[in-house]
């Protein structure tokens, strides 16, 4: 049986696009057919010695809330993508516990992080995060990504991501790659992005 896991960042004790986590995790539980637990009060929960900067909160679910936790969050800088093709009928629609394939291709990758290339060789994301390229000063997002996440989702509401079908042969024509999730917003990442 599937475990699936929430992560939501909190700015100085605030939760960030708590909307848009709550409709992921009752799509999750609708299409697995199981009852949705409700979000703690994750800003209340938060020990007040993480109630500053950047703060991870993690839980895994099903039907009920499991393993919640808080950690100060630090990203680890990625200097470089490589190509990998995930494995036939690959899919990661839902963000579930078990990463196993995610894991496996970053080891093997050859580089800080995967570009994980469906089989019809469209980009999709890395292993842990939505992909954001930049181009002529617009942002691009891949128009296939494995998991639709919450960043995502919020930056092309706000007009600041387009999606768009990215091939292997179009990564030329980009002058950065970002990862974007949950805890990654595009404008929080170092200037100068990575390269393939």
């Amino acid at each position: 049986m599937d475990e699936f896991i929430e992560t939501i960042c909190l700015e100085n004790g605030k939760a960030q696009h708590l909307p848009l986590h709550v409709a992921r995790m009752e799509r999750t539980a609708r299409d697995h057919g199981f009852l949705c637990p409700l979000i703690p009060d994750v800003e209340q929960l938060c020990p007040d010695t993480l109630k500053r900067g950047r703060v991870k909160c993690r839980f895994v679910y099903r039907s009920e809330i499991a393993d919640l936790s808080y950690s100060a969050y630090t990203s680890r800088l990625i200097l470089s993508f490589s190509p990998v093709y995930l494995p036939e009928g690959y899919t990661y629609r839902y963000k579930k516990r078990d990463r196993a394939v995610l894991d496996y291709l970053r080891q093997i990758c050859g580089a800080d992080e995967p570009l994980l290339i469906n089989g019809e060789g469209r980009l999709t994301d890395c292993s842990f995060a939505n992909l954001a390229l930049l181009r002529d000063g617009i942002w691009y997002t891949p128009d296939t990504p494995l998991l639709d996440g919450v960043q995502r989702q919020f930056l092309i509401q706000q007009q600041k991501l387009v999606p768009r079908a990215i091939t292997l042969e179009d990564l030329p024509l980009y002058s950065q790659i970002r990862p974007i999730n949950a805890m990654l917003p595009l404008e929080s990442v170092a200037e100068g992005g990575a390269s393939v």
